[in-house]
């Protein structure tokens, strides 16, 4: 439900129909992999979460470390 209305505020129409079809399609690849598989893949995903996060820390000790 949440993500039905996070998908709702950003997109509008267009955005809940994605997630719907989005939804669904994980459900019938959740069911057709086997669930080592499906482990590795939420571990690479994961991977993609992290960057962002580092990529910021990074910029933010080079501008600490120029203003001193």
């Amino acid at each position: 439900y949440i993500g039905w209305q996070g998908a709702s505020y950003l997109g509008g129409q267009k955005g809940t129909r994605l997630y719907q079809f989005t939804y669904l399609v994980m459900i019938v690849l959740g069911a057709s992999f086997s669930l080592e598989f499906l482990w590795e893949m939420t571990d690479f995903i994961n991977i993609f979460l992290v960057l962002p996060c580092v990529y910021c820390l990074w910029k933010i000790t080079l501008l600490r470390a120029s203003s001193k």
